[in-house]
């Protein structure tokens, strides 16, 4: 058994290793947070989204069109072939990698809005 500080440290690692490969592969493009890019969409809140329905951003008819919701397969298959999935994007760059669409999604699917807290109730 691994005392707890070596797990914390074991797990900060894997975590910036997450973050790490989106800032590589991913940040050029996309933010983490809710600003949109101009050559791509805000991926805070992605994982469960419907594929072309953030508001603000500019999507092409293709991924408008696409009926996909980005679950961890179709996210998957999409990041191994976006053109493939769904005809007509805009995203050029594709991850051949398994083990890296599998740690990117991972990382993606930890990028959650913090609900704004609810006010105080009055006395």
């Amino acid at each position: 058994m691994f005392p707890i500080s070596q797990l914390c440290i074991a797990f900060r690692r894997k975590a910036c290793q997450f973050c790490c490969l989106f800032a590589n592969q991913c940040a050029s493009c996309h933010a983490a947070t809710a600003e949109n890019r101009l050559t791509g969409p805000s991926l805070l809140d992605v994982v469960g989204r419907k594929a072309g329905s953030l508001d603000g951003f500019a999507f092409s008819e293709g991924m408008k069109k696409s009926a996909l919701t980005w679950d961890v397969a179709t996210l998957d298959r999409y990041l191994a072939a976006p053109a493939e999935v769904v005809p007509g994007t805009t995203m050029a760059f594709a991850v051949p990698s398994a083990s890296a669409r599998a740690d990117l999604i991972r990382y993606l699917d930890t990028l959650k809005a913090v609900p704004a807290p609810s006010p105080a109730p009055e006395k």
